[in-house]
This record gives C-alpha cells, sequence and structure tokens, in this order.
C-alpha cells in the first residue's frame, strides 16, 4: 500500500481525529461510528472490561493487541477504550492510534508506525507525548513478532499482548498476557 494510501486508512479508521480538528466534543464520533451504531442496536448492557485499566491508568506508549477467536468483540472493545480515552481531559484524542491490520501487509504494518506518529506529531508541540496504538485484526502472533517487535526494539514500546485461551473476556482471568517492554520511546 502507498504511503498516501495508509494516510487515508489511517484517517478514516481514527474518527476522533477529525473531531478533534474540527473543534467538535472529542466523542462525537461515537454517534456516527458503524460498529458502535450496531452495537446501540443491539446493546443488552454488557460491556467487556477487558482494557478499563488502560482507559484509567496514566498514559504511557502503550501498543495494544487483542487475540482471540473471531466475532467476540476484540473491535468493540479497542473502540471503546478509544471511546473512553476520549473522554479523559488529559488526552488528546491524537494521541490515540487505531490501526485496523486486516488490509495491511507487514510491510505496510511497518510503514503506519512511521506515517502515523508523523501524522499525529502535532500533539508533540510542547514536548513529547505518549500514544496508545490500538492494533486491530492481527491473526497470526508471529506476524506480530515479526512485525512489530523489531521496530519496537528500535523506538521502544510497551505492548500488551491479548490472548483469551477459551476464558470470556470479560471475566478477567486469562485475557491478557503480561505487558512486555522495551526502553525508548515508541
Amino acid at each position: 500500500m502507498r504511503g498516501d494510501s495508509i494516510r487515508q486508512h489511517l484517517g478514516e479508521r481514527n474518527p476522533w481525529w477529525k473531531a478533534q480538528v474540527l473543534g467538535e466534543e472529542a466523542t462525537a464520533w461515537t454517534d456516527r461510528h458503524p460498529v458502535l451504531q450496531g452495537l446501540a442496536s443491539y446493546d443488552i448492557g454488557y460491556r467487556a472490561g477487558v482494557l478499563d485499566d488502560v482507559a484509567t491508568d496514566p498514559l504511557g506508549d502503550r501498543l495494544i493487541v487483542l487475540s482471540g477467536p473471531r466475532r467476540i468483540g476484540k473491535s468493540v472493545a479497542m473502540l471503546q477504550l478509544a471511546e473512553a480515552l476520549c473522554e479523559r481531559g488529559d488526552v488528546d484524542p491524537r494521541q490515540i492510534i487505531h490501526v485496523p491490520c486486516d488490509m495491511l501487509t507487514l510491510q505496510d504494518v511497518r510503514r503506519v508506525l512511521t506515517l502515523a506518529r508523523s501524522m499525529t506529531e502535532s500533539v508533540d508541540l510542547d514536548g513529547a507525548r505518549p500514544r496508545v496504538w490500538l492494533f486491530d485484526e492481527i491473526t497470526f502472533g508471529a506476524w506480530l513478532d515479526v512485525g512489530l517487535q523489531g521496530r519496537a526494539g528500535q523506538h521502544g514500546v510497551r505492548a500488551r499482548h491479548g490472548h483469551r485461551h477459551g476464558v470470556p473476556m470479560g471475566s478477567g482471568r486469562g485475557c491478557r498476557g503480561q505487558p512486555h517492554g522495551w526502553p525508548g520511546r515508541f
């Protein structure tokens, strides 16, 4: 994928950036997001708490990856995390970078790291601010390790790999592996 296509892909998948630029409420995008609109029409009051600590903890450079079987709510959990982070007064929505990888090659993912950082550099005008990277639709652990771990070693990242191992996402047991950290900034 060419750089301009990746920029467009990121812009479309991070609607909170546009809300920020247009001066809208930081969560205005949630009313227009097709996944969250669909969720609202079938809402039964359940919300997976798998990423609640990320939403409330002090912000630091993080790379969030949830892995598990299809159609269990991983993407919804990430979008709900983005919404919760947008509601925080200490977070600029451009610090949240959602990267759906279903249409990206390994080479594209590596380029995303650089392009997304440059697309959101305006939040660093008063000093470097951390990013929360939400990589979605990554289907192979080896692909993640080869694609991001080498890059993270160059730039530093705090990664959180989520593995279900047959445990319901909302149970609080087995939902995530231990955080992995590399020195430096991502």
